[in-house]
C-alpha cells in the first residue's frame, strides 16, 4: 500500500523552528504550523481512506486521491495569502520606512538651490558614465557624500557605449542602500530594524514550509478533475 503522508520534515522542523523565533513569536509560529499540518492531515486521512475503500478501483482510489490534493492545494494557497502575502506586505512598508532615513535632502524645487542641486547631479552622472564598469563601482562603493550617491542612485539608465544601462547594477545598489538604511536606523529606532529582521524571518520560515507542503501535494494532484470511476 502506498503512503500518502505529506509534510513529515515540515512537522519536524516546526517544533524546531518554534523554539528559535523570539519568545514573543512563539505562540504564533506554532499556531500556523498547526494550520499547515492539519491541511497536510486532512489529505493524508482523505488518501487513506480512499485506499481502504474496496468499492474504488485503482484509477478511483487515483481520483480521490488528487481530489484530496487539490483541495489541499487550495487551503494552502489560502493559507499563503492569509499569512505569507500579509507578512510581505509589512516588510515591504517596513524596509521602506527605513530607506526613508537615508533619502537625500534634496532643495525645494522652485529655487535657485534647487537648480544647483540638479545641475550638479547630472554633472556627476557624466562624468561617471565616462568611467569604465569596475571604476563605477568602486566609486560608488566608497561614496560617502550625499550628492554623489543620488547622482548614482537615483539615475534613470543611461546610453554608454551605445547601450540602456545603470551606473551600478540595480541589486548592488539595493544592497548598499538597504545597509546604510539600517545602519542609521540601528542608531535611531534599533527596534524598527529588529521588527524589521523579524518579519524577514516569519516570512521566510513559512514561505519555505509553503513551498514544501506544496511540493509534496502536488505529487498527487491531478492536471484536470475527472469522475470517480467505481471498482469493477
Amino acid at each position: 500500500m502506498r503512503d500518502y503522508t505529506v509534510a513529515t520534515g515540515l512537522r519536524l522542523r516546526g517544533v524546531a523552528e518554534a523554539g528559535q523565533v523570539p519568545e514573543q513569536y512563539v505562540d504564533d509560529v506554532r499556531a500556523k504550523y498547526a494550520d499547515l499540518l492539519s491541511i497536510a492531515a486532512t489529505f493524508t486521512d482523505r488518501a487513506n481512506a480512499a485506499q481502504a475503500d474496496r468499492t474504488l478501483s485503482a484509477d478511483g482510489v487515483v481520483v480521490v486521491v488528487g481530489r484530496a490534493a487539490s483541495e489541499g492545494l487550495a487551503a494552502l494557497t489560502a493559507f499563503e495569502r492569509r499569512v505569507v502575502d500579509v507578512l510581505a506586505s509589512r516588510l515591504q512598508s517596513t524596509r521602506a520606512a527605513v530607506l526613508r532615513k537615508i533619502e537625500p535632502a534634496r532643495p525645494s524645487g522652485g529655487t535657485i538651490e534647487a537648480d544647483l542641486y540638479v545641475a550638479n547631479v547630472m554633472s556627476l552622472r557624466s562624468q561617471i558614465a565616462g568611467l569604465g564598469e569596475p571604476e563605477r563601482i568602486a566609486l560608488y562603493m566608497g561614496a560617502e557624500d550625499p550628492l554623489v550617491l543620488d547622482a548614482i542612485e537615483s539615475a534613470p539608465p543611461i546610453l554608454i557605449d551605445g547601450k540602456l544601462c545603470r551606473l551600478v547594477p540595480a541589486d548592488l545598489v539595493e544592497e548598499r542602500r538597504s545597509e546604510r538604511a539600517r545602519a542609521a536606523a540601528q542608531v535611531s529606532q534599533p527596534d524598527q530594524v529588529s521588527l524589521l529582521d523579524d518579519l524577514e524571518r516569519l516570512r521566510g520560515l513559512y514561505a519555505l514550509a509553503v513551498a514544501e507542503l506544496r511540493r509534496d501535494l502536488l505529487t498527487f494532484a491531478p492536471e484536470a478533475p475527472v469522475a470517480v470511476p467505481a471498482a469493477a
